[in-house]
């Protein structure tokens, strides 16, 4: 999966925080390492922005290196790092308002012969129906191949196309454009 120019930024910043803090702390990777159960390997793609981690992990190392985790979030100045995310706190939740869109889905699985099936999906929704102009249109092409005889295991590979236009929106949004390769296994 490709990343945004903005995401890129922000994993970038954070990884640069975490780094920081390690070291402002007098800590070596080995020692936090040592310290939250995470690999020395894992927490240095981590500081260099190549992995991506949960949040229960940014939680375990931010409190390891004696920060809070709303501070990975923020510039130098104390503001919100970006407009484009925000940290809320669960005290500080918010009830989920009505959202007003309109829209449609439309999905076909045939199956093919040899343990191959096609996934067709195609999506139009417009978020809110008081802006007519802005639509979300999606649509993914894929196939699976379904292992066979897998005992109580039921297991696929998906390898899959996902277009995302959103015309009508302001600021305008890029078309997003995104191919996978998934294993699925249910048991």
């Amino acid at each position: 999966m490709r990343e945004s120019p903005e995401t890129a930024a922000l994993v970038g910043a954070v990884a640069a925080r975490l780094r920081e803090a390690r070291r402002a702390q007098g800590l070596t990777l080995r020692a936090l390492s040592e310290k939250t159960g995470l690999s020395e390997p894992f927490l240095s793609k981590l500081e260099r922005g190549r992995v991506s981690t949960s949040i229960a992990n940014l939680i375990l190392i931010s409190r390891t290196v004696g920060i809070e985790l709303g501070q990975l979030f923020q510039d130098a100045a104390g503001a919100t790092a970006t407009q484009h995310y925000a940290l809320v706190r669960a005290g500080e939740r918010r009830a989920p308002q009505a959202v007003h869109a309109t829209g449609y889905t439309i999905w076909a699985t045939p199956r093919l012969p040899n343990n191959f099936e096609l996934l067709l999906r195609h999506d139009e929704l417009t978020p809110n129906k008081d802006v007519s102009s802005q639509k979300h249109k999606r649509d993914v092409f894929g196939i699976a191949y379904w292992f066979p005889n897998l005992n109580r295991v039921t297991a696929a590979m998906l390898l899959d196309y996902d277009a995302l236009k959103q015309p009508g929106f302001t600021p305008a949004r890029a078309d997003d454009r995104r191919y996978g390769l998934k294993m699925l296994i249910n048991f």
